[in-house]
């Protein structure tokens, strides 16, 4: 089924463009735009533009990533959906019906996701009105729930429920319903009997928690297993195929559906769309063991309360943790396998730039535990007063040693997590921590760092190479290079007596002495200075009359990259900075912010080029020049990847020359490419 195309314009009028993003991100009005953090890109400077009036009405764009597009292109990025479910998604929202024509393959696996949705939400609501019901089922269930003091508010507002021991009673109600078998089977409600005779309900005797993904919608279902009665120990083949008569589940403590096109585990977190969905939504989330854990911190108020799925937290749930803010509790077990899984998350956080702090509970105690005993007053005093992420892993690490544990050995068990921070600040943060917490100079730290972040860029190198990835950036990692034509963004730094920029700025800013002179001023004096070429003098002219759609076409331009003159540079620099800034941009204003002995040089620049009124097609000018940065760009690239390979052989260092070589021809192959 395909969205008829009237619908999708009524729901392009009607939705808000910045009240969508809003929603999504913390919005600043500019004028009449709005400006934020990019969401999809780690950044510490807004770049993120929302178009809401004007010649780019209904647009966003990020001149920092370069991602770009309207209302359904965000929600299909953010919410990670296809077109279709965007449309669904913001018709939903503004209350607009739907109406669907017949299409292809596309519609068809829609389609057959909405069953699968459908199923799963059915089932939930069955498993929900039998633990409401008046039955002794229904008790049994609710008798569960009060021991563990979760109050029957609670357990509807997280559609709680109860599955019956039979082996097929909810199958066959869906099936009453109409559902197919194959839906059912699809969605891991049942699973088929041996030799193809029915099916049998995969969920047996188990209190069900509903798995809601970030728009609320059930995507799976997780049961837990409840205290058996004498009576119930029933005969049967115990092989749990659902050929016996035998009743009830004897298997592990807790049961998930199988994933399925709407369920990736590594995807979801528990708990997640109640934080997220709130009017008011929590500072940050507090990651929790367990599905009691969060609806009893819920219930005490601590609404940012999430749980992973029966796996480690990884990369794609710290990206839903983001959304939230840039900050994550962990709130774990005190035993050691507790600390075992902070050890693991907190080096997940530090790759995905996210600050993480631990909760330490009394050993032998859970959260759930902690709300229901000693209640809420207790447990926001530990929230309110965490250990630091290194802190947390010394303290680890210093256990697991054992008494008289060797700080050198401490420090390189922990040094990997700080070298894993995408930003060098937040590594010299942490370094700083660990000198700190182990009594180390931190000049001994900072160079025992940059060893393990150079064996990590050899690995990681080393992967791309077998995985014929060439030296392209990682997935995920900042395609653009460095404010100074280094290393990517985000990509290693050097730390202590190597700066990772060549011109030395990162030693400025560490000093505070903001970007080092070079950087600030990058030219010679005019007297100095050679004439500037003919792409580099279009680059400035048209920068200062048309930098909207400049940026658009190539953002590497906001900070002067891809620029060899050095006045043109800082023309493009002081333009991007008034764009960025929502000031008009014009050639007189340019001149104006310039430094007096500076204006001579840039009018020079700015009157050897055409005015706008005289330019036939700008936008094919835009375009033309756009297309000669990215050529000089890769040219550029090129000559630096050609050297280093040189001197790699020149030093026998044959890994690293191989690698190179396979940048190299990488490359060369894109720039023969039409």
């Amino acid at each position: 089924m395909r969205i008829a195309d009237h619908v999708k314009d009524a729901v392009r009028e009607r939705a808000d463009l910045a009240e969508v993003i809003g929603y999504y991100v913390p919005l600043t009005q500019k004028g009449r735009e709005y400006k934020a953090r990019c969401p999809f890109h780690e950044e510490k400077t807004a770049s993120f533009l929302v178009h809401t009036d004007g010649r780019w009405r209904g647009f966003w764009k990020c001149f920092g990533c370069g991602v770009k597009g309207d209302v359904f292109k965000f929600v299909q990025l953010i919410e990670r959906v296809s077109f279709p479910e965007s449309i669904r998604i913001l018709a939903e929202r503004y209350g607009i019906a739907l109406e669907e024509e017949e299409d292809g393959p596309g519609a068809r696996a829609a389609e057959n996701k909405r069953r699968l949705l459908a199923a799963l939400d059915r089932a939930s609501t069955l498993y929900e009105m039998a633990l409401f019901s008046k039955s002794e089922l229904g008790e049994r269930g609710r008798a569960y729930l009060t021991e563990r003091g979760i109050e029957e508010e609670t357990a509807r507002t997280w559609r709680l429920g109860i599955a019956p021991p039979e082996w097929d009673r909810v199958g066959r109600r869906l099936r009453e319903d109409g559902f197919s078998p194959e839906v059912l089977e699809a969605a891991g409600l049942c699973r088929a009997r041996k030799g193809g005779k029915g099916q049998w309900d995969f969920l047996r005797d188990r209190m069900i928690f509903p798995i809601t993904d970030a728009q609320g919608r059930v995507v799976a279902l997780a049961g837990r297993s409840l205290p058996q009665p004498a009576s119930d120990e029933e005969e049967g083949d115990g092989d749990g195929d659902g050929d016996g008569d035998r009743k009830g589940d004897a298997g592990p403590k807790y049961l998930n559906t199988q994933e399925t096109m709407t369920f990736h585990k590594r995807e979801v977190l528990y708990g997640f769309d109640k934080a997220w969905r709130r009017s008011e939504r929590p500072e940050r989330l507090i990651l929790t063991e367990g599905y009691t854990d969060v609806i009893l911190a819920h219930q005490a108020g601590f609404h940012g309360a999430v749980a992973c799925l029966g796996t480690a937290f990884g990369d794609e749930h710290a990206k839903l943790v983001k959304r939230v803010g840039p900050a994550l509790t962990l709130l774990f077990d005190g035993d050691a396998a507790g600390e075992r899984a902070a050890l693991r998350t907190i080096e997940v956080c530090v790759r995905n730039g996210l600050e993480a702090d631990v909760v330490a509970l009394p050993e032998g105690m859970d959260p759930a535990d902690l709300v229901v005993q000693r209640g809420p007053e207790p447990f926001a005093e530990a929230l309110a007063a965490p250990m630091g992420a290194i802190d947390f892993c010394v303290d680890v690490v210093k256990s697991q040693e054992g008494e008289g544990a060797n700080g050198s050995r401490v420090a390189d068990r922990v040094l990997p997590i700080a070298a894993a921070a995408p930003d060098p600040l937040r590594r010299a943060e942490l370094a700083r921590d660990v000198a700190a917490k182990l009594g180390f100079a931190l000049t001994t730290i900072n160079e025992r760092l940059a060893t393990f972040i150079k064996e990590q860029a050899r690995r990681d190198a080393g992967s791309r190479r077998w995985s014929g990835q060439g030296g392209g950036p990682r997935s995920g990692e900042s395609r653009r290079k460095g404010p100074h034509g280094g290393a990517p963004a985000g990509g290693p730094a050097v730390f202590a007596n190597e700066s990772p920029d060549r011109d030395g700025s990162f030693e400025h800013e560490m000093r505070g002495d903001g970007p080092a002179p070079q950087d600030l001023d990058g030219y010679a004096p005019a007297a100095a200075q050679k004439p500037p070429g003919v792409l580099d003098r279009s680059v400035a002219n048209l920068m200062v009359v048309s930098p909207a759609e400049l940026l658009a076409e190539y953002p590497d331009l906001a900070s002067g990259q891809g620029v060899e003159h050095p006045q043109c540079r800082v023309i493009v620099r002081v333009a991007a900075e008034m764009f960025e800034a929502r000031e008009d941009v014009s050639p007189q204003r340019v001149l104006d912010a310039l430094p007096e002995g500076q204006r001579e040089a840039a009018l020079e620049v700015l009157l050897l080029e055409e005015q706008p009124d005289e330019r036939p097609d700008l936008q094919a000018e835009v375009q033309q020049v756009a297309a000669r940065l990215r050529a000089r760009a890769r040219k550029e690239q090129l000559r630096q990847l050609r050297a280093e390979r040189a001197e790699a052989l020149r030093r026998g260092d044959l890994e690293r020359a191989e690698a190179l070589f396979q940048q190299l021809a990488s490359l060369a192959t894109q720039q023969s490419s039409p």
